[in-house]
């Protein structure tokens, strides 16, 4: 009876995964492996949506909203790969002196970074002409008469 349940065949290995990688601390070059097995452990909060309506209704509706958000996803990119040759026809100048425009991958790259607002700043301190002086509060600095 034990077996027959898809749940409990999944915990099974889940924990017999988990142990084994304990017990054996060391396999040659493949120790990313437990490094994965371990992360598997989420998947047994799975269980629980099944039992709970609410959140069985939830799940569902996010399935069902997966292909949309998918062709949302695919628009972007194609959105996103336009800009990065628009910007590598148009910002690939030597005056500008960086790296981000010599490809449509390093452009779509930095077009992702701006995307997400990970590590904008940095881009834009190396368009600025005077990145190393400036100051934080260049407003205050002024003398007032």
């Amino acid at each position: 009876m034990f077996w027959t349940v898809w749940w409990n065949i999944l915990d099974f290995m889940i924990v017999f995964l988990i142990i084994l990688s304990s017990v054996i601390p060391y396999i040659g070059q493949r120790r990313e492996i437990f490094a994965v097995i371990r992360v598997i452990r989420a998947f047994r909060i799975l269980r629980s949506v099944s039992s709970l309506t609410s959140l069985n209704v939830v799940t569902h509706t996010m399935v069902k909203s997966l292909g949309d958000m998918l062709n949302i996803l695919f628009v972007l990119i194609l959105f996103m790969f336009v800009m990065a040759i628009a910007g590598v026809t148009l910002f690939d100048i030597s005056e500008l002196e960086t790296g981000h425009f010599q490809t449509t991958f390093d452009a779509w790259f930095v077009l992702f970074v701006c995307v997400t607002q990970d590590g904008w700043v940095s881009i834009m301190d190396e368009f600025r002409p005077d990145a190393d002086d400036r100051s934080i509060n260049c407003c205050c600095s002024r003398r007032q008469s």
